[in-house]
């Protein structure tokens, strides 16, 4: 018999005109006996409690087959698939319904300061409502499961807590703990006033008529009986602000309840429609013990609710703004970074129409949100104001998200459209000959599997580019195949053997078998061409590893930044940026010293000469250099003050509150004159110091002795390593831990929590041994996989040189004092700007000259000469440091690089054609043989960022930038550009070269000069 559909299926088991009644025949015959006649009241009961246990069961095996239904394939769709397209399905609908909730951007958005909102006091902001309205907004413009978890958190739970403020707020305003609202309940939403949960403060013991009732005080305090649905955060929630009727008086009362409360379950819904990175749940409370200082005194009614209600609803209000900005930002960028017919998508009208209505929509909607908060501010908003507006919003960002889909197309269902250009990236030329190569090498010698081609650039006159397989290969096949009688021949059939393609010109076959590529000219213009329409992405090369952590810079607390951190800084930095070019999710982490035993001595010594240093703030403590110095003098000398002082370190990282806040004040004065030098040299990080990591050290370390790696050794706890003397101290015969054990608390941290496949050191060659007995000590653990480097994850340790002065030796001033980074730079910054002033006056052009660009300028050239000199050596060599070699406009200097982009930039405005209309109309010929030799050094820019991300080695990125200068210069001067037969493509040529410049510029953290 053939199955029924769905809805006739269950038709037939619960007849859907008596949806309350699923009679059965024995029970109904036996109630209507009973009905009407003289029985005990306990049989009716009785049997009403059989009746109801059966449709209780009956309903569970309904929604069984309903359930067994539903997950049958009905449409019959598997079977149009493959085993791998099943197994792809299986594991996209695993990973949707997975829907896990970022919980590492937590201490993130701990760090934004906007949790608590309008709240004054107990370390919460205190905005305004237009303030946390905006602050949510921003923070869905990026995601909105955050902004959710926040709006609850926030506005809903910490705005709800009146009298237990001081108990509750401040961790949760740091983010330290999370709280649920817990209102809506499952048959009810969210109308507080037909709440079935309750609270009972008197239970009743027992009835003797009606006369004598005997009723028992809770002690202490409120028993809470119920049950909530589809409250958000109650999955991993530390508190929750529970509603629920109070049987005594009948009204809504509030509770504070805590996770571990006995008789408390919250239990994850899954498969949602909408939001599902929200952890939404179901909260059961049986018979949950609230005590008395813990309910709410300011809920006291149905109105009380909707007052909180009406305030979360205009930020929530904002939230759509917010997700529809987001979409729009994406869209905007979409559209002019993608092309179509050689123009941007943005180009064309229909889409020009679809992103004026998104920005229309989101206008309307901002206007509507500041309206909502504005009639709040001025105490005349209406719950129906409220519910109004975000109606509304809502319906216009529903109508915006889905314009942002049509103008994405299919990438719309991405998380980011460049994960579907990454399509557009054909690899280097090294990687699209290799690919060729493969397949021909798998053509010759079909039995020998897994040869990876060996392609170079040619260094000799035969070709461009080189496949050095063939003599390998004969040592392999020798004796086994009489096809081949010498390297040559094998060579001969990997030539032969190649597809067609329209990379490759011509093949030869050199001495051994090394066979020579010639490219195409025709292939490498339209190459570059198509990078000019396309943009310098599609050039990035393609890695194989997804995240990265770089931690570099890494300064220490109460100490200046010195010349010593200039190279940690810009290698780092540089070496992010690269990779992040190279679509590497990259987390830039600067690994200050803020924890250890010189804090003691620090506190101890602001506490002495400032007893009120709260009052006097940043002025208490004046250069930092001078007082961490002053502080030193005192530890050495004075040993009260060191006994002292090292009793400073037990109450800091024993938490008390006045040690713990000149911590963070030393602390905040000391990342401010930090982001000075970060400001002027552009560099980003996130910080994430060593007290970040120390509450995972006992963690680690147990981890690490359970394995069997921790030691006794003289006292101290250690891990031997293998090649190494002395072992690794994890932790000191004083119990107290060391670099070792944070620097493994670290690793643990970002290979588990943040996942990362790289992990990068970036540290002066001094710590080289450290480190490579911590990555030992790593894989004895098993964290790592091996040390070939060729499988993730896995670590690796940038060492670099020292920088030195004109006397060979460590670069200080003439007080053989360590030379401020702040000082150097701005010194180099006044040079340039000297230098740059008299070369203008010299050739009469310093009246063209704003101050603006003057000043802007010096930075742009003093700045990059210093990262330029430092860039460009081998990082593992000392260089000496001389303002006059970097601050030189010949030779490899920054500044010779900088002028020679803005001479091209000079060129193509002086030809007065518009550039943009020449990518699209124009075609680029290499007809000469300097176009040639520019055109295919500009095309192996891909293969160079790769060899530097790969090496870890900057300066390999800096010898081509100086090559491309140069040859460009050769071109120029050897073929006309301006006025020529070609002057089309020439132009498109010079705008190549400074296209290829300005991103090896940007990689090496340099901003470019378009005149000089």
């Amino acid at each position: 018999m053939q199955k029924p559909c769905h809805i006739s299926y269950l038709t037939k088991i619960v007849p859907l005109s008596r949806p309350h009644s699923i009679p059965h025949p024995l029970i109904k015959k036996s109630w209507s006996k009973l009905k009407g006649k003289s029985c005990g009241e306990s049989l009716k009961q009785d049997c009403k409690r059989s009746y109801l246990r059966f449709i209780n069961g009956r309903l569970k095996l309904i929604m069984k087959e309903i359930a067994l239904a539903l997950a049958s394939d009905y449409y019959q769709f598997d079977d149009l698939l493959s085993p791998k397209e099943k197994a792809l399905r299986r594991k996209v609908r695993e990973y949707w319904e997975k829907a896990e909730f970022p919980f590492h951007v937590i201490p993130k958005l701990a760090t934004l300061s906007v949790a608590g909102g309008t709240i004054k006091g107990y370390g919460c902001p205190g905005l305004s409502i237009t303030g946390s309205a905006l602050a949510i907004a921003e923070i869905a413009r990026v995601d909105a499961s955050c902004s959710t978890f926040i709006l609850a958190h926030s506005f809903l739970a910490m705005l709800t807590i009146e009298a237990q403020k001081q108990k509750y707020l401040p961790s949760l305003a740091q983010l330290h703990t999370v709280a649920s609202w817990a209102l809506t309940e499952p048959d009810y939403g969210s109308d507080a006033s037909s709440l079935k949960t309750i609270a009972i403060k008197f239970q009743l013991l027992s009835i003797f008529g009606m006369s004598n009732i005997m009723v028992e005080q809770v002690a202490g305090g409120w028993i809470i009986d119920g049950s909530k649905r589809w409250i958000a955060n109650s999955t991993f929630a530390d508190v929750f602000v529970v509603f629920a009727r109070n049987i005594g008086t009948n009204q809504i009362n509030g509770f504070i309840v805590k996770k571990n409360a006995p008789g408390l379950r919250a239990t994850k819904i899954e498969n949602k429609i909408g939001l599902r990175i929200v952890q939404n749940g179901d909260i059961l409370l049986k018979k949950v013990f609230v005590p008395d200082e813990d309910r709410l005194p300011g809920v006291n009614s149905f109105q009380d609710t909707t007052k909180v209600l009406s305030v979360s609803r205009v930020i929530v209000a904002w939230q759509p703004i917010g997700i529809s900005m987001g979409v729009f930002d994406m869209c905007h960028r979409y559209m002019k970074e993608r092309k179509q017919f050689g123009a941007p998508l943005a180009a064309f009208q229909v889409n020009q129409e679809k992103l004026v209505r998104m920005l229309g929509n989101i206008q309307a909607m901002l206007l509507v949100g500041w309206r909502l908060c504005k009639l709040y501010e001025s105490g005349k908003m209406t719950p129906g104001h409220a519910s109004l507006g975000k109606a509304w919003n809502s319906l216009k960002a529903r109508e915006t998200v889905s314009l942002g889909r049509e103008l994405l197309g299919g990438n719309g269902i991405l998380a980011d459209f460049l994960v579907a250009k990454g399509g557009d990236r054909d690899g280097s030329v090294k990687q699209q000959l290799s690919k060729l190569f493969k397949a021909s090498l798998s053509a010759t010698v079909p039995d020998e599997p897994n040869i990876e081609p060996l392609v170079e650039v040619c260094t000799a006159k035969f070709g461009d580019y080189q496949c050095n397989n063939a003599m390998g290969l004969w040592s392999r096949i020798k004796g086994k195949s009489k096809e081949f009688k010498n390297p040559n021949s094998v060579g001969q059939a990997i030539a032969r053997n190649l597809p067609p393609s329209d990379i490759i010109e011509s093949t030869s076959v050199a001495g051994p078998g090394f066979v020579n590529i010639v490219l195409s000219d025709k292939w490498v213009a339209q190459s570059i061409q198509k990078m000019l329409l396309s943009g310098i992405g599609t050039w990035a090369p393609i890695l194989s590893v997804p995240k990265a952590v770089v931690d570099f810079s890494s300064p220490n607390i109460a100490k200046e930044m010195h010349v010593g951190h200039l190279r940690s800084t810009v290698i780092g930095d540089t070496l992010s940026r690269m990779l992040e070019f190279s679509n590497v999710e990259v987390l830039r982490r600067n690994h200050v010293g803020d924890w250890g035993t010189q804090f003691g001595m620090l506190i101890e010594h602001l506490f002495d000469k400032f007893p009120n240093w709260e009052e006097a703030g940043e002025q208490a403590i004046g250069d930092l250099q001078e007082f961490y110095k002053a502080s030193k003098r005192r530890f050495d000398d004075d040993s009260t003050f060191m006994e002292r002082a090292q009793k400073a370190v037990v109450r800091l990282q024993g938490g008390e509150a006045r040690y713990r806040d000149a911590w963070k004040k030393i602390c905040e004065i000391s990342r401010k004159e930090f982001d000075l030098v970060y400001q002027r040299l552009g560099v980003h990080l996130e910080e994430k110091g060593e007290s970040f990591y120390n509450p995972y050290i006992p963690g680690v370390l147990e981890e690490l002795s359970n394995k069997g790696l921790i030691e006794e050794s003289d006292g101290a706890r250690v891990i031997f390593v293998e090649g190494h003397q002395i072992p690794l101290i994890v932790v000191k015969r004083d119990g107290g831990y060391n670099y070792a054990s944070t620097d493994l608390a670290a690793l643990w941290y970002r290979l588990n929590i943040e996942k990362a496949n790289w992990i990068i050191y970036v540290t002066d060659v001094g710590q080289s041994q450290h480190f490579d007995m911590v990555f030992s000590a790593a894989r004895r653990a098993g964290w790592l996989l091996d040390s070939n480097g060729n499988l993730y994850p896995k670590v690796s340790h940038v060492g670099f040189g020292l920088v030195l002065g004109s006397d060979g030796k460590r670069f200080r001033t003439r007080s053989s004092e360590v030379v401020r980074l702040i000082e150097l730079l701005d010194e180099a910054k006044s040079r340039s700007k000297t230098e740059l002033k008299k070369r203008l006056e010299e050739n009469g052009k310093i009246a063209d000259w704003t101050d603006e660009e003057l000043e802007k300028t010096a930075e742009a050239i003093g700045y990059g000469a210093v990262k330029y000199a430092d860039l460009k050596n081998n990082r593992l060599t000392n260089y000496t440091f001389n303002f006059d070699q970097m601050l030189n406009d010949k030779g490899n200097t920054a500044v010779y690089l900088l002028y020679a982009h803005a001479r091209i930039c000079s060129i193509i405005r002086k030809s007065g054609k518009d550039v943009e209309e020449l990518k699209k109309m124009g075609n680029i010929v290499l007809g000469e043989p300097d176009e040639r030799i520019l055109g295919l050094h500009l095309i192996k820019f891909a293969e160079v960022v790769e060899e530097a991300c790969t090496n870890l080695l900057p300066n390999v990125l800096c010898e081509y930038l100086y090559n491309l200068s140069e040859k460009f210069t050769g071109f120029y001067s050897r073929c006309s550009v301006v006025g020529s037969a070609e002057e089309t493509s020439r132009l498109l040529l010079c705008e190549a070269t400074a296209v290829v410049m300005r991103k090896c510029f940007y990689l090496l953290g340099i901003t470019p000069v378009y005149k000089i």
